[in-house]
Parts: C-alpha cells; sequence; structure tokens
C-alpha cells in the first residue's frame, strides 16, 4: 500500500471484516444467518466505508459496528427463549426487548427497521428516548412538586408517597418499587427509611403521609399473593 502497489485499505474495517467472516458462519440457523449477513453488509460495513473514505477508522467506531451485530443476535437470541420466531414477532416482544437496559439496545434499531423493510417480521413500533442526562430539576419546580404531594388529594396516596421520595432523597422509582414494608422503621418518634445505611429520615408532613399509606395497605398476604405482602407501594384503597 505504501508503495502504491495496493489500493489502500483501512485496518480496522480490515480487522471488523475477518470478525464478522468467523462470526457469521458460527450461527446455526440458515435463516437468522442470512438476515444477519444482509443486515451486516447493507448497514454495518457500508456506514464503515462512509466512514472510512473520510479518514481512519477508531476502535470506538468498530467497537459499536461490532455491538450492533451482537445485540441483532441477542435479540433473536430473546425471541427463540420465547419460542417465538422473527416472522411472528410481537409489540410486546420488542417492549419487553428495550426493558431489559434501553441505552445500550437501542442499538437493535437498525436491525428492526431492516428486518421490517425486508418483511422477515411484522410491523412494530420501535421505542426511542433521549438517553442525554436531563437538566437537573430547579429548587423552585421541586419545591411546587412536594407541595402537590401534600395538597393533592386527588393523586392517588401510594403515588404522592413515591414522589416524596424521588423529590426529598433523589431516589429512582426502581429503588422504591423494591422497598418493603420492613424499610420504613420509626424510633425515637422519627420516622426513617431503609434506602442506604444509616436509614434516612423522613420529614413531615410527608412521614405522615407514608404512614398513612402503610396503615391503609389491604391484606396482600394470600394465597393467589404470596410475592407481594411485604411490597411497600402494594395498592391502597384509594386505587382504582
Amino acid at each position: 500500500m505504501q508503495s502504491g502497489i495496493l489500493p489502500p485499505a483501512d485496518r480496522q474495517l480490515l480487522l471488523f471484516q475477518r470478525w464478522l467472516s468467523e462470526r457469521l458462519p458460527a450461527i446455526d440457523d440458515a435463516g437468522h444467518r442470512r438476515l444477519l449477513g444482509l443486515f451486516a453488509t447493507w448497514h454495518v460495513q457500508r456506514r464503515l466505508n462512509t466512514l472510512a473514505d473520510r479518514g481512519p477508522l477508531t476502535s470506538n467506531q468498530i467497537q459499536q459496528a461490532r455491538n450492533e451485530v451482537h445485540l441483532a443476535i441477542a435479540f433473536l437470541g430473546h425471541l427463540g427463549e420465547s419460542g417465538r420466531a422473527l416472522a411472528d414477532c410481537t409489540q410486546a416482544d420488542v417492549d419487553a426487548w428495550y426493558a431489559g437496559g434501553y441505552t445500550p439496545r437501542r442499538l437493535t434499531h437498525a436491525f428492526l427497521r431492516l428486518a421490517m423493510r425486508s418483511k422477515h417480521m411484522p410491523k412494530v413500533t420501535v421505542p426511542h428516548r433521549s438517553t442525554s442526562k436531563p437538566a437537573p430539576l430547579a429548587q423552585h419546580q421541586r419545591l411546587t412538586l412536594l407541595r402537590q404531594t401534600v395538597n393533592r388529594d386527588d393523586i392517588l396516596l401510594r403515588d404522592r408517597v413515591a414522589a416524596a421520595l424521588v423529590l426529598l432523597h433523589a431516589q429512582p422509582l426502581t429503588r422504591i418499587a423494591r422497598l418493603t414494608i420492613d424499610d420504613v422503621l420509626q424510633e425515637d418518634g422519627e420516622v426513617l427509611v431503609r434506602l442506604g445505611d444509616p436509614p434516612s429520615p423522613v420529614p413531615e408532613p410527608f412521614a405522615g403521609l407514608l404512614l398513612t399509606h402503610l396503615d391503609q395497605r389491604p391484606n396482600t398476604l394470600t394465597a393467589a399473593n404470596p410475592d407481594v405482602g411485604g411490597s411497600f407501594l402494594v395498592a391502597g384503597p384509594d386505587s382504582p
């Protein structure tokens, strides 16, 4: 190449092509192998070729290309675990896939669109949401929302308690959903919630809301609900 005998070639692109030539034959399902080869050729490699024309490819660009292929293979495996073929894929299958981790799995978007265009799978909605970090909530906005958790009786008490924990303790809803009634403590006239070590105090009037919610929880320790008896956010009688 330096002498002009061979045309210039991007080393990273050559490494990706070699990796792909080894990865695709390892896929047992012939239909999946053909579709993944189509995806790798007309989407992944075509994008890499365009980028290589502008300058040397980076290791990050090659890693993203590999991840796209890996995730396409993983999605097909996800369907297989449900006993479903790609041609039978439903919206619920796609939603369950992205619910397992939207940020990394957003690289599946292109594969799903190609599969739909080539009529290998039914039309579904590919979810999209911004993965950029939102601006922090301003203090006056936080105080306004906290006032609503106290005064808005038209909002379910369960939801108001969850909102208070988000606004006061910056807890994600996934963490709050894992709380149990044993994580709420009363010591020396103070209400605490076990979000870590040590437990965090809950100020009034939110402590009162929390205790009221716990008092209104129905008895869920039944044979039909053996796993939710200690769940913190089980709906109370004010739920629809």
